[in-house]
């Protein structure tokens, strides 16, 4: 339903290995009770780490989720690579000069 669903269902995934098994071997039973769109299901359960990305899932997150699903890191690498520039990671809190908030 939001980036914050998604990301927080990968982290939970990496910290329950029954339910990332299940996600290798049967993902519509493993994203069954998950609250999310359409997309972001069969984005899951595919392993479309492409659209992940797209969508805003952060890099530290799709690591471990390709390691779930069985994508070895070249072929990480590789879907990620054409997609170099596409969005970029700032944060609001910023320093003045002085090194205050």
């Amino acid at each position: 339903m939001s980036l914050f669903a998604v990301q927080r269902l990968i982290f939970d995934l990496k910290h329950d290995k029954g339910r990332a098994a299940l996600l290798k071997s049967d993902p519509q039973a493993a994203l069954r009770d998950a609250d999310l769109t359409d997309a972001e299901r069969s984005a899951l359960a595919h392993g479309d780490l492409a659209s992940l990305y797209l969508m805003g899932v952060h890099p530290l997150l799709l690591a471990p989720y390709s390691r779930m699903v069985g994508i070895s890191r070249a072929d990480y690498q590789h879907a990620l690579a054409p997609l170099k520039g596409a969005r970029t990671f700032c944060s609001d809190y910023r320093l003045d000069s002085r090194g205050e908030a």
